[in-house]
């Protein structure tokens, strides 16, 4: 390595304060497909909180922050059944409303209804949560995130705010039926490729 490379990286520590964290990424802990609002689907990825926090218990749940593009004239909460369940508890989510922790009505509060004390433990070396969890999103629609959107998870709510502890992200889960249609037209694409790898085989013969 000449002096010329160990001078710009020299820079580049120096521009960063030479912390290796500065390329860190935050962990995508939750997936939400929004292919049908009626029945969004939000699932846990399994991956490590990016920071430990046990400040906050399930009656306060977490944000994710700004998931709405913009606040509603109107809302409420939604209650429904799943097996989402924040670490260090044992009781799954069950309800989903509105916080305006980012500063206005455009965060998304999931927590455990009727004031639950629980403590979430969020910790870097355990899945920050488990299970899936189908809730009714339809209230929201022409306001939900596109796909590959994401933001901020954070430990509490505007009450009692906690750390943020990753990212959510949008995605797209293709239906049964297209399974079929990706593997025929996988398969086409591959006869395509052996005609014409025989064809130029031909050529140079």
């Amino acid at each position: 390595m000449n002096l010329r490379s160990l001078g710009l990286i020299g820079v580049l520590v120096a521009a960063f304060g030479g912390s290796a964290y500065a390329f860190a990424v935050e962990p995508v802990l939750l997936t939400i497909d929004l292919t049908d609002p009626c029945n969004a689907v939000i699932t846990a990825t399994g991956a490590f909180s990016s920071t430990d926090d046990s400040s906050t218990v399930e009656g306060a749940g977490v944000d994710l922050n700004n998931f709405l593009v913009f606040s509603p004239e109107g809302s409420s909460t939604s209650s429904s059944y799943g097996s989402l369940t924040p670490s260090g508890a044992e009781t799954s989510y069950d309800t989903v409303g509105l916080d305006n922790a980012s500063g206005s009505w455009v965060d998304l509060n999931l927590y455990v209804s009727g004031g639950s004390v629980e403590t979430q433990s969020f910790s870097s070396t355990s899945s920050a949560f488990t299970g899936t969890w189908t809730v009714d999103l339809s209230q929201y629609v022409g306001e939900l995130p596109s796909v590959g959107t994401t933001g901020n998870i954070m430990a509490g709510f505007s009450r009692t705010e906690g750390s943020t502890i990753g990212l959510w992200e949008i995605v797209s889960v293709p239906e049964p039926s297209q399974y079929g249609l990706y593997a025929f037209l996988g398969f086409a694409a591959l006869i395509g490729w052996r005609r014409l790898s025989t064809s130029r085989l031909a050529l140079r013969a």
